[in-house]
């Protein structure tokens, strides 16, 4: 993955390069030559605004930034010219952060053109210069950068430990956009190391990261990493459904590369998926005028995948063609490994293995071709004599028979092996669902959904502080942070318990819908109905589970109400063995508020935690959950029924 983290970090400095002067449009002018190949007006345009930018003291940094242009437009020569420049305004730039920037961009011109040795001492001198500058940031972009040259030189123990150092300094900085190319890196490596259950792990956790938007190209690199773990683990229509997101991204950001890459593994997963239509589609795509624009592993992959289709059809002469071109393919990969440097890449396990696990295939197709041709002229021969002697005869029917039999005990043997597997599926199979009906598991699963809540309430929370203080209200954020940093307590204590008493889960919910009166206007009103002696009379209950249900009547039945007043009321009564909580809002209804909500593209994620939660809670407590919505002429009404429990004590 090339670093997005400098091109956005370059749209930022020519963003505010722009705002101060007229430079702007000669960057405009020079980015315009390179994308057109007309390289000497672009230099021609470069001097002249470098020469114009030393007199006001800005020649290093203006040379940084062109030299940066020209390297991500993979014009290397140039590139290393202006980054050189750079360099030797030396006076300006001892010991501050634009030359450690300027000694990166050098380390990745190197590492661009596979010059390991020399990206590496680049790479490790700007590790020097950020420790001296106590510069977090660079030093977080070092050890990526390290970790990058190890994973393409394989040395994959390496690259882990320096995309975690990578990964530790950007998160002490908070910095999402080099945490979450650190986790993508992390992840690509797990799943080179044959882990794709943790590569998925860092993958989700780099998706999570960003709070922004993220950047087209980034996403697509992610989601196809996913996919290609999820094929690892047989899970080929998520795969599918990841593989179809990526190449939209990567037409977003038009990456040729990637669009063929997403191209290939569709027609893959297609196939295994006997999806004939899709598979043929995504081929011919896969196969048009531009497919030499893949790079040399992603033909490896495609040309694999249209050999073993050619096996699994018994179509020898192709399969025999497409590993012809997978072996001068591997040819040419070999020649590539030869010329890297640091690298061991010709003595790796499993470019051998692949490389004589498609010799043998070769030598084994020939040697079917040649018996078959064989056979055929034999019958040929046969069909010509017009009298065999019967020795010839009876030699000719025992071979027959002979074939027969081996066939016969063939498919027998492999018969029993299926039943055999099957046998083994349903066993597995009934162990899992006994784990899954358990207590225990049932018990986990309840306490991984309630942790679900804290951050979904958090960000409903931190939204409203984050919009109050956007608008210039400082005085409504303050009171809304006080309110929220009590419902806070509440919330965190509530979340490390299992049970928590009736009185305590009332009072939890009237500091939440107190939280959020503002929200709905002058005409907001709430109630609570509820014998106060049966509240107090030792009753517990299982924390946070109403709380959804009425932020839901808040959020989507009354914020949406624009006339009238509005109202909320909550009845509780305590019976034998549950609880009944009647939640009433006169609010524009669930019919209006589905509509509204595909507008708005909401979900209601604490709903949906909830009814998870209900769902696992009834194999450990019994059946004394419900659910029942009522439509009204005016709102809805949801009726819960929730267990009462036993004390904690």
């Amino acid at each position: 993955m090339k670093y997005t983290f400098y091109i956005i970090y370059f749209l930022q400095v020519f963003t505010s390069f722009a705002n101060k002067d007229s430079s702007a449009i000669y960057y405009e002018k020079g980015e315009y030559y390179i994308k057109n190949a007309q390289i000497d007006s672009a230099t021609f345009v470069f001097s002249n605004l470098i020469k114009h930018q030393v007199k006001k003291g800005k020649g290093a940094f203006t040379s940084f930034v062109v030299g940066k242009l020209y390297r991500t437009s993979f014009l290397f020569e140039e590139a290393n010219r202006y980054l050189n420049q750079a360099l030797s305004y030396n006076d300006t730039l001892t010991n501050t952060i634009l030359y450690s920037d300027i000694r990166n961009e050098i380390g990745l011109l190197y590492y661009d053109q596979h010059h390991y040795v020399n990206a590496l001492s680049e790479f490790s001198l700007n590790i020097e210069l950020c420790t001296k500058l106590k510069d977090s940031l660079g030093l977080a972009i070092a050890y990526i950068n390290i970790g990058n040259v190890y994973k393409e030189t394989d040395n994959l123990t390496d690259a882990l430990l320096y995309y975690e150092k990578g990964l530790d300094y950007a998160q002490s900085k908070n910095d999402t956009i080099l945490s979450g190319l650190a986790l993508t890196n992390l992840g690509s490596v797990e799943f080179l190391q044959h882990s794709p259950r943790k590569a998925i792990q860092f993958f989700e956790q780099a998706l999570n990261l960003s709070n922004a938007p993220m950047n087209s190209t980034n996403l697509a690199h992610i989601q196809v990493n996913l996919g290609l773990c999820k094929v690892d683990l047989e899970k080929y229509t998520s795969a599918k459904e990841l593989f179809e997101a990526s190449l939209e991204n990567y037409k977003a950001s038009e990456n040729i590369e990637g669009i063929y890459l997403c191209y290939i593994n569709l027609y893959n997963v297609s196939t295994i998926l006997r999806n004939t239509n899709d598979a043929m589609f995504y081929k011919a795509l896969a196969l048009d005028s531009n497919f030499n624009s893949c790079n040399l592993k992603s033909k490896i992959d495609f040309y694999t995948y249209l050999k073993n289709e050619s096996l699994l059809k018994q179509d020898s002469p192709s399969a025999l063609l497409y590993t012809t071109v997978l072996l001068e393919l591997g040819e040419e990969l070999l020649d590539n490994v030869k010329n890297r440097e640091l690298t061991t890449l010709k003595t790796d396990f499993n470019f051998i293995h692949v490389s004589q696990q498609l010799k043998q295939t070769v030598i084994d197709l020939k040697r079917e071709t040649a018996e078959k041709n064989q056979m055929n002229l034999l019958n040929g021969k046969l069909k010509k004599q017009n009298s065999l002697n019967l020795l010839l005869s009876f030699i000719g029917i025992i071979l027959l028979l002979s074939l027969v039999i081996i066939l016969y005990r063939s498919n027998r043997l492999k018969r029993k092996s299926n039943i055999t597997l099957e046998n083994q599926k349903k066993i597995v199979e009934q162990k899992n669902t006994e784990i899954l009906n358990s207590i225990t598991y049932a018990t986990s699963m309840e306490k991984l959904l309630l942790q679900q809540m804290n951050p979904h309430f958090l960000y409903n929370a931190l939204t409203t502080i984050e919009a109050s203080i956007s608008v210039g209200d400082i005085k409504f954020a303050k009171d809304y942070l006080i309110l929220f940093s009590d419902l806070l307590r509440k919330t965190l204590d509530h979340s490390r318990k299992d049970v928590i008493s009736l009185e305590e889960e009332i009072d939890f919910l009237k500091a939440y819908i107190t939280l959020n009166t503002d929200k709905q206007g002058s005409q907001f009103s709430y109630e609570f109905k509820y014998n106060q002696d049966e509240v107090e009379d030792f009753v517990f209950t299982p924390p946070m589970l109403v709380q959804p249900f009425i932020e839901n009547a808040l959020i989507h039945g009354l914020y949406h109400k624009t006339d009238g007043e509005k109202k909320l009321i909550i009845t509780i009564q305590p019976g034998d063995n549950h609880i009944s909580w009647t939640i009433t809002d006169n609010g524009v209804g669930r019919a209006r508020a589905k509509k509204i909500g595909k507008t708005h593209k909401g979900i209601s994620h604490g709903i949906k935690i909830t009814v998870d939660r209900i769902h696992w809670m009834k194999k450990r407590y019994g059946s004394n959950f419900s659910i029942k919505y009522v439509d009204l002429p005016e709102g809805t009404q949801v009726i819960l029924k929730t267990p009462i429990l036993d004390s904690p004590d």
